[in-house]
């Protein structure tokens, strides 16, 4: 075999500005062909099918996973030393318009190792030219999908309820091209596979279900935790307005009071604000390890393409 190119999997991830490496074996290593613990924690073989069902004669053995995508994910990301740390970072880096991009650049080239086998702790290196730019590709797959969704929807919104349920569907599917594409780009390395609408349909119709559950939960934990703590403060300011109504009564202490209630108004914001960018960023993580499971179990072609791609031949 003769190298021409560079290691598309990136192993190391973040940790180094030069995405691509020397890979250890060339071509496609396949799905827990890696130690889980070649990076340092864990023993397990990574992604390892802890037993088989014996099908039929003549039907193929389909794997059976010990973990969904989104528990794998998940596991992924607790497994690294510190974890809840970098995801605060990762949180406050949401928080910031414009470099907030190397949140979704990090996670790409964290999670875009799994389809080869790889499996590594969550890099220390955030903020890289690399993280940006593949932050920046994934928002321009985000807009593009989303103004397409956008106007599907706005088309058919004056069908009273089944433009409705139509329009929440393309929502839906918008959202899943959105992850699937971003993998892609992200493995191929190049922004013009983030819009492979054909191939991301083919390989999304043999477990879309499961793609729609990545998307889908998280989304719905995190919208439920932020409306739980808007409620909660809704109420606790609503009591301090009674207070400081009572107390402004007395005339010498309403200004007092006045400070006091926008005082409670200003650190109730920015606890909203960190704690709703604590989750996107945390969410955004885990989507896109998730949606890197997803395809490392469902479309297993796209790791030679991405060896194709950066110059390997056979």
């Amino acid at each position: 075999m003769t190298e021409q190119g560079s290691n598309p999997s990136d192993p190391q991830g973040s940790n180094n500005e030069n995405p691509w490496q020397q890979p250890q074996q060339p071509g496609n290593p396949g799905y827990g062909s890696a130690p889980y613990g070649s990076s340092g924690y864990g023993s397990a073989p990574y992604g390892s099918n802890p037993y088989q069902q014996t099908p039929p004669p003549g039907q193929p053995i389909q794997p059976v996973y010990s973990q969904g995508c989104l528990s794998a994910a998940w596991s992924d990301i607790t497994a690294t030393p510190g974890w809840g740390g970098k995801l605060c970072i990762l949180g406050l880096l949401e928080c910031v318009p414009i470099l907030n991009f190397v949140v979704a650049g990090y996670g790409l080239r964290w999670s875009r190792e799994v389809p080869f086998g790889v499996k590594a702790p969550m890099p220390n290196n955030y903020i890289s030219g690399k993280n940006f730019e593949l932050g920046f590709y994934q928002f321009l797959i985000s807009l593009v999908f989303g103004l397409v969704s956008a106007a599907i929807s706005g088309f058919l919104g004056f069908l009273p309820v089944l433009g409705g349920l139509i329009g929440l569907a393309v929502t839906f599917f918008a959202s899943m091209f959105i992850e699937l594409l971003s993998m892609r780009m992200a493995m191929m390395q190049s922004l013009g596979e983030g819009f492979s609408i054909g191939k991301a349909w083919t390989v999304m119709q043999r477990n879309w279900s499961s793609l729609l559950i990545i998307v889908l939960v998280p989304s719905l934990i995190v919208g439920l935790i932020v409306f739980v703590i808007a409620v909660i403060g809704v109420l606790l300011m609503g009591a301090g307005g009674v207070g400081a109504a009572l107390t402004a009564t007395s005339g010498t202490l309403a200004p007092a009071a006045a400070m006091a209630l926008l005082s409670s108004f200003s650190l109730f914001f920015i606890i909203v604000l960190f704690v709703s960018a604590f989750c996107q960023g945390t969410v955004e993580i885990l989507m896109l390890r998730a949606t890197a499971h997803w395809v490392a179990r469902y479309a297993p072609e796209w790791v030679n393409e991405s060896w194709r791609a950066a110059g390997w031949r056979a």
